[in-house]
């Protein structure tokens, strides 16, 4: 899952609540590694088969986002954006993704997110609309 969280007057999530996402295990799909950056975030997990990604995706932006609001007063009206991307990874790829999403502040140092983003969109031949990716 990569998504971009928001909070309002500057749209920067508080990177350091980053880890915190790890406690948030819904029914099932456990983090493996989560990371990210200033703006987005990475979260490696297993999916249960009795939940959908949007449950996974759902239960992760509502139990985080309560517990961001409840931290500090300036982050009362901190909320996700709308959209999401998710992707499978194979078992032969897993530890590659690990170090993308650990070395993020290497990454971002030439490109940023929606730059990179785009790029995984048009490496894997996946169509897209820039009006309905950022909000």
């Amino acid at each position: 899952m990569s998504g971009t969280p928001r909070t309002p007057g500057h749209g920067l999530f508080p990177i350091n609540c980053t880890l915190t996402l790890q406690e948030f295990v819904i029914e099932d799909c456990f983090a493996k590694l989560v990371g990210g950056y200033v703006d987005h975030v990475h979260l490696l997990c297993s999916l249960s088969r009795q939940k959908t990604v949007a449950d996974l995706i759902r239960g992760l932006k509502t139990s985080s986002s309560t517990w961001i609001k409840a931290q500090k007063k300036e982050w009362e009206n901190y909320h996700w954006q709308d959209g999401y991307g998710v992707f499978s990874v194979s078992q032969s790829q897993l530890e590659k993704v690990k170090e993308y999403i650990k070395n993020q502040n290497d990454h971002h140092r030439t490109m940023t997110f929606q730059e990179k983003f785009r790029n995984l969109l048009k490496k894997h031949g996946i169509d897209f609309n820039e009006k309905y990716v950022w909000d």
